[in-house]
């Protein structure tokens, strides 16, 4: 029997909607300290390196390698308003992406999931 990644992916993003007023109640983030493999920081967005490209999926973006061994998500993020109320959307742009604010009291922050890690991490797109 094959293993559904993407409902596993579509229930990570539910939970981590489901719990973002706990998000919201924290008074300190704590991001990760480099960029994900396949990643780098640029230009306040999170742009894909050689080898890798964001695709857009129903709920999140995922990071998927290209090339010869190109195959599923290493990668899926999404935006989250953190320290306040409202709301925040991800952007895909022709170079990376960003989180954008559509009413949010807070800050708008990145969340990444890498390949089997247990949790979304924060991803610091100003350096």
């Amino acid at each position: 029997m094959k293993f559904n990644y993407s409902l596993l992916y579509f229930l990570a993003i539910m939970v981590v909607g489901y719990v973002n007023p706990l998000y919201a109640q924290q008074k300190e983030i704590t991001f990760l300290k480099v960029a994900p493999k396949g990643t780098q920081i640029k230009n306040g967005m999170l742009v894909a390196t050689d080898g890798y490209k964001f695709v857009e999926k129903e709920d999140h973006i995922a990071l998927i390698p290209t090339g010869p061994r190109s195959g599923g998500a290493t990668s899926t993020f999404i935006c989250s308003c953190q320290l306040g109320g409202g709301s925040c959307e991800i952007e895909l742009l022709s170079n990376g992406v960003r989180c954008t604010q559509v009413n949010c009291d807070g800050q708008c922050v990145l969340y990444v999931k890498s390949g089997s890690a247990a949790k979304m991490m924060a991803i610091k797109l100003i350096k």
